[in-house]
């Protein structure tokens, strides 16, 4: 316990890898479940609303790369971020959603809507109609 609370001191906690430079980054999609479980490893003011708000900075048109190495994400652990969002006006789980949206109303594959897309373009990037779709009800785990 005493790593987590030291590492949620850190300001670098979007890191892809902390042994990289500070330029790199990545979506902390399983902090969602340190909420759901209530363990409170991962203290909210100082850790998770910082990087859900760095990842606004990171958004392209149809969503926020998994990462700083490509321009595709997962639709699903989009919503696990955006369903981190503790604040009243849930600003920053629409952030999420609405991304989401514009790209199910633009894209030009013609298939159920995919986990995996692009984030430029509105093309999937593989994956259909896959269970893990699930993932875009998160938000409802934390419904008390």
């Amino acid at each position: 316990m005493f790593k987590l609370r030291l590492w949620s001191l850190l300001t670098l906690a979007s890191l892809l890898q902390y042994d990289l430079d500070d330029s790199t980054w990545s979506l902390k999609y399983n902090l969602l479940f340190d909420q759901v479980l209530e363990l409170g490893l991962f203290d909210y003011e100082s850790l998770v609303r910082p990087d859900l708000e760095f990842y606004k900075g990171k958004q392209n048109t149809y969503g926020v790369p998994l990462d700083n190495r490509a321009t595709f994400t997962k639709t699903d652990w989009e919503f696990w971020i955006g369903a981190m969002d503790q604040s009243e006006d849930q600003g920053l789980f629409n952030f999420f959603v609405e991304s989401l949206w514009k790209f199910a109303d633009e894209t030009v594959s013609r298939v159920p809507l995919s986990d995996w897309i692009d984030t430029v373009k509105p093309e999937m990037s593989g994956f259909q109609a896959r269970p893990v779709m699930g993932g875009l009800y998160a938000k409802m785990l934390l419904v008390k």
